[in-house]
């Protein structure tokens, strides 16, 4: 899940460098890693919510 989550985050950050090079050759370092840490934190987020909860784990009450 965290490998997912940083596989992600470094393509994010290198698509937007690459995009902010092309387009006006100033690279903008500490809006590429804010963004990227931010993209990293919605996949664990995303990841860690699609993992569905056992309702019924044990019965002890039954």
């Amino acid at each position: 899940m965290i490998k997912k989550a940083f596989i992600y985050a470094v393509s994010f950050f290198l698509a937007l460098s690459f995009v902010q090079w092309i387009m006006s050759k100033e690279i903008q370092w500490g809006f590429n890693l804010g963004s990227s840490f931010m993209a990293f934190l919605f996949m664990l987020l995303f990841n860690w919510a699609n993992v569905p909860y056992q309702w019924k784990k044990g019965d002890k009450g039954n």
